[in-house]
């Protein structure tokens, strides 16, 4: 029987808490698996032209900034990659401009931590589904 290969995940996030936190989420899903982290955009970027994840877990406030770019160079140059923003710059038209840009999902870092595992694991189980 042929099982499902893994989904690949890359996080890019400044907070190491958050990171932390993040991992601890991932570890609890099956058939995914963090393949990268990175605290910046240029590193981010770096790590997925290098680890072409399936995911990008993006937060677009970055210190150094570059979080807006880097969501739009995946959208534009890796269309294969889901790519979701988990941001506490959570405003109204900053989710906007970010699902115009492409992006598959946008959530709020201190409203939706809770959504996020389930979003994982929809996009895990259908992943042309985002």
């Amino acid at each position: 029987m042929d099982w499902p290969r893994p989904r690949t995940l890359l996080l890019v996030d400044d907070s190491p808490i958050v990171r932390d936190r993040l991992m601890q989420l991932v570890e609890t899903l099956p058939n995914l698996a963090v393949i990268g982290q990175c605290q910046d955009a240029d590193s981010g970027l770096s790590a997925l032209v290098r680890l072409l994840p399936d995911v990008l877990l993006l937060d677009i406030r970055l210190r150094g900034g570059g979080g807006m770019k880097l969501l739009q160079h995946a959208i534009q140059h890796y269309p294969g990659t889901t790519v979701i923003v988990f941001t506490n710059q959570a405003e109204e038209q900053t989710r906007r401009i970010c699902l115009g840009h492409g992006a598959h999902a946008f959530l709020d870092k201190s409203t939706d931590f809770d959504q996020l595992g389930d979003l994982l694991a929809r996009v895990v189980r259908h992943p042309s589904n985002h």
